[in-house]
């Protein structure tokens, strides 16, 4: 169990949660993000939280649009369909490097519009 603060400054407890992972993405090296990515989900989920990873979002709406013989997604509806997503979500767990992403910055907004507990890599090392 972890006592985290959340972007309003209450300090509750996470357990067994659905946790979004918002990393940065755009401009970055795809196979580090990648690993970084999949290295939080692991310690995330051995903590009892189920995790909602961008990447494996993003990897089904490819395949939906190969499927479909759709041209590729668009940076928007990767991110459409990651906002749609944390809406299940009860946390948000955001990488380092967030504040200088535009679409983490936008999963930021949702994550207070949604009320959401909040983790920060930075906080983690």
């Amino acid at each position: 169990m972890i006592w985290i603060e959340t972007l309003s400054g209450y300090h509750i407890k996470l357990n067994n949660m659905i946790i979004y992972l918002s990393i940065p993405m755009a401009g970055k090296d795809e196979s580090l993000q990648r690993r970084t990515s999949r290295k939080w989900q692991r310690v995330l989920e051995s903590e009892g939280h189920r995790v909602i990873n961008p990447f494996d979002l993003a990897d089904e709406l490819d395949d939906f649009h190969k499927d479909c013989k759709k041209k590729p997604p668009t940076y928007k509806e990767y991110l459409d369909n990651d906002i749609r997503e944390m809406k299940v979500a009860q946390g948000i767990f955001f990488c380092n490097g967030w504040s200088k992403s535009f679409g983490c910055m936008e999963e930021c907004d949702e994550a207070i519009r949604l009320n959401l507990k909040v983790r920060f890599e930075s906080h983690e090392n």
